[in-house]
């Protein structure tokens, strides 16, 4: 894994979700979750290119409405950054739907993932269903 794209990717992550700091070893795992998904696949670089360019604007410039402007508003980045930002607080992220129905299909990463993700911290609370009987057993 490219250690810079990595690191624009945590950085990224830390901007768009507002908490610092991120964890690196989640923010591999999540990285390659999320830039193998379709809605990111063939825009990944592009969306990495942008925000270095957005943060070399240096301290005192407008990074954030940097951002806001440059891809989470950008119809072309605005599916990629919300999936980034649903990567991080809810551990999951949407799967296209199988041919024919309208449900949408959540795809969750590990338990670790689940129980470190970010809405728990948000919410005061911790995950339910950890213990790994309850994780991995079928009902």
């Amino acid at each position: 894994m490219d250690s810079i794209n990595l690191g624009l990717f945590l950085s990224l992550s830390e901007d768009l979700t507002g908490v610092r700091p991120l964890s690196r070893k989640l923010a591999a795992e999540y990285f390659v979750r999320w830039k193998s998904h379709p809605l990111v696949v063939d825009s990944v670089q592009d969306i990495l290119n942008t925000y270095a360019d957005i943060i070399s604007l240096g301290a005192g410039k407008d990074v954030t409405g940097a951002i806001n402007r440059r891809l989470v508003q950008d119809p072309a980045n605005q599916a990629a950054t919300q999936l980034l930002i649903l990567l991080w607080y809810v551990s999951a992220i949407p799967l296209h739907p199988s041919s024919g129905t309208d449900a949408t299909l959540w795809e969750y990463g590990t338990e670790e993932q689940y129980t470190k993700a970010l809405m728990w911290e948000v919410a005061g609370g911790h995950a339910p269903m950890t213990t790994p009987s309850q994780w991995t057993d079928p009902l």
